[in-house]
């Protein structure tokens, strides 16, 4: 998989919700966001605008399919990544400070105690809806 950074494993963190993937501008994105999150020089990250999936039941395969802004670093610092991402603050108030990055929300694309599954999957929807009353 190719990456704009060298990295050992690529995995993803996640996804920002309420940013439209189709016409955010990516290369404006990641540099606002590398001064936002003022992370050490040795820690990447990439934004990339792609088909995610989300599990929609731990009882079944079935899968909810979605177009997003994914999030991807190296898999060495994926702890670091996260906790930065989740760093980010109340997007109501970001966007007026950061006006590219400052509207979303980091969603994490794997399950936690924090983060079980079906905020994720409520999330990916909220997203997807999101962004098509922005398309109208």
């Amino acid at each position: 998989k190719h990456t704009n950074f060298e990295s050992e494993t690529i995995v993803l963190l996640g996804f920002l919700h309420g940013l439209p993937p189709d016409v955010t501008r990516i290369s404006e994105l990641t540099a606002e966001m590398k001064i936002r999150l003022a992370l050490r020089e040795e820690i990447s990250f990439q934004f990339v605008p792609r088909n995610l999936s989300v599990k929609e039941s731990e009882r079944t395969n079935s899968r909810y399919n979605f177009k997003a802004i994914a999030v991807e670093g190296d898999g060495k610092f994926a702890p670091e990544l996260r906790e930065a991402f989740f760093g980010l603050g109340n997007p109501k108030e970001e966007q007026f400070t950061w006006p590219i990055s400052g509207k979303a929300l980091y969603t994490p694309m794997f399950k936690t105690t924090a983060w079980p599954l079906e905020s994720i999957l409520k999330m990916a929807k909220h997203h997807v809806f999101f962004v098509q009353q922005m398309d109208q």
